[in-house]
């Protein structure tokens, strides 16, 4: 199991303790190969259509998603985690 998935079922559990799910939302940016991407925490285990709706921490960073402990996704994630 890569770093990244190891972090996200850490969160995922811990907000399932909180009464939270864990979405996860990807946008092209601005820029055309700059993708965004957002994980955002929700009360109801629907998907809300965007990431600005869900009532919970939004974690939001511009780069593609790693797998290992030094990307940018797995800092981000750490903070998530650290909020939660």
């Amino acid at each position: 199991m890569s770093a990244i998935a190891h972090i996200k079922t850490e969160i995922r559990l811990r907000a399932a303790q909180r009464g939270f799910y864990l979405h996860r939302y990807q946008t092209n940016g601005q820029r055309l190969y700059q993708p965004v991407i957002s994980y955002a925490l929700h009360t109801s285990k629907q998907k809300p259509h965007f990431s600005k709706n869900c009532d919970g921490i939004i974690c939001r960073f511009y780069t593609v998603e790693g797998k290992t402990e030094k990307c940018q996704a797995y800092k981000h994630l750490s903070n998530l985690l650290r909020s939660i």
